[in-house]
């Protein structure tokens, strides 16, 4: 049994760090995890228990939010660290940034992955988190690291190489660095990465964090989506917020500036209609995608309101049946499920990320259940052995990846734009009709979407029980 009078002491300290975290209504992840951290070190020190028992409370008796701040903030302080003995006081190039930024991120996963003893026992406590657990931190790190990285770069004054140029190369950096906390990937550094970072077409795509080709004022408009209680501010999601009249804001923790470039390159590459990016800003460890406002319907309220006819329905489906094509013939063919440009998936959706590459079906559905194999009320929903079937490899195709009806557009019949590109990658070629089905009950959509995008068949039908049945309960 828990000492009552610990918990007691630890909410205490708990409620201190929130105290903290919260500015006018927000809450401030930069501020946020460091005052978990310390607020911890603070109970530990007041209560003069020993370090294991204080873990004991942190990791099982306290909420998931309250215990990975905690231990992010104990992984932000260490990269800090390294970061401030990287920089010195030196006016550093692009580049010299970059590799400061980089060697900090290997310091601190060689901190992580080590049996060394510390202050606070945390090491110990980090060995003692199942592997999901430890991936949801890494991952949040890293995305962390991507935003500080944008932000440093887009206040430089440099000239030495292009930001677009060094963001890609730091992408490509940190996309090796999430799969290399639980596996034995080898992390490249970033002369390794140069020649793959020097594609045009990335750097294209990355355009968007260059402030100097905003033509929109987007420190502004981020400082008004930051105030959700303003009145020129409209909530439209957790993550996104409407600005004025005219531009949409999509920020937080799982928010990355691949989507940006996934937008960027569809819009380039294809006659898909998507939001225009005007902007993508690093702020406070977290990355800001600002959009310009689409003049349209969501697909899913209007479904839902009974507005279209059948006809329109088909109308709508074999518009995006084209613009499917128009990705898989772009994308071509790769031998794993992965993001765009490279790496694991990563997004709200997919988080935790895999720890490894993901070489198979097999492996795609090991990853559904051992990301929730302590819910145990889904046990009998779906089973833990992957279907007969699956085989040693796939073949995947490039897709959206979540081509539900609320990420869709419309302006009466015509598609007026696809959004919410965070899932943008390789994927099965039964995954995109099995995801715009996806808790869809209505009868006309369905029908429509199953011969249109057909995804039928034992493997199908066990993906989708373990995947929905995992997501519902989040």
């Amino acid at each position: 049994m828990i000492d009552q009078e610990l918990l007691s002491i630890f909410r205490e300290h708990e409620v201190k760090a929130y105290e903290k975290m919260y500015v006018d209504g927000i809450y401030d992840h930069f501020i946020g995890d460091a005052a978990l951290w310390k607020e911890f070190k603070g109970f530990v020190k007041r209560s003069g228990i020993q370090h294991e028992i204080a873990w004991d409370i942190v990791l099982i008796h306290i909420d998931k939010m309250s215990c990975r701040g905690i231990l992010l903030g104990k992984i932000k302080e260490v990269f800090t660290r390294h970061v401030g003995v990287s920089h010195g006081e030196r006016v550093n190039t692009r580049m010299e940034t970059a590799q400061g930024l980089a060697q900090a991120v290997i310091k601190t996963l060689d901190f992580l992955n080590s049996d060394a003893e510390d202050d606070h026992g945390f090491t110990a406590a980090w060995a003692r988190c199942e592997s999901m657990r430890r991936m949801d931190i890494w991952s949040a790190f890293i995305n962390y690291v991507e935003a500080t990285s944008i932000e440093i770069q887009q206040d430089l004054v440099a000239i030495d190489c292009s930001i677009e140029h060094i963001s890609v190369l730091m992408h490509l950096f940190l996309s090796d660095a999430m799969i290399s906390l639980e596996s034995e990937h080898q992390l490249r550094s970033l002369p390794e990465l140069s020649s793959l970072a020097a594609n045009p077409e990335w750097c294209n795509d990355m355009h968007p964090i260059n402030v100097s080709g905003w033509s929109e004022d987007i420190q502004r408009i981020v400082a008004l989506a930051r105030k959700p209680s303003n009145p020129r501010v409209r909530p439209l999601g957790p993550n996104v917020h409407q600005v004025e009249d005219t531009f949409i804001v999509k920020h937080g923790t799982h928010v990355t500036v691949k989507e940006a470039m996934a937008i960027e390159y569809v819009r380039r590459n294809s006659s898909i209609p998507v939001p225009r990016i005007l902007g993508v800003l690093g702020h406070r460890g977290i990355i800001h995608i600002v959009m310009a406002r689409v003049d349209a319907d969501d697909l899913s309220r209007v479904l839902q309101s009974d507005l279209l006819s059948a006809n329109q329905i088909q109308d709508i489906i074999a518009q995006l049946v084209g613009y499917v094509e128009e990705l898989r013939c772009i994308g071509g063919i790769r031998d794993e499920i992965s993001s765009w440009p490279r790496g694991v998936p990563f997004c709200g959706f997919f988080s935790p990320p895999p720890s490894r590459p993901i070489k198979s079906l097999q492996d795609f559905y090991k990853y559904w259940v051992d990301r929730f194999v302590e819910a145990k009320r889904y046990r009998a929903v779906w089973s833990e052995s992957a279907p007969p079937g699956l085989g040693d490899s796939v073949a995947t195709i490039l897709s959206h990846g979540d081509l539900a009806p609320r990420n869709i557009m419309v302006r009466g019949a015509r598609i007026a734009a696809i959004v919410d590109w965070e899932t943008f990658g390789w994927y099965p070629e039964f995954w995109e009709g099995m995801m715009a089905r996806r808790y869809w009950v209505h009868k006309v959509w369905c029908g429509e979407m199953s011969g249109a995008l057909p995804c039928v068949g034992e493997v199908t039908e066990s993906f989708s029980l373990v995947v929905n049945s995992a997501c519902a309960m989040f």
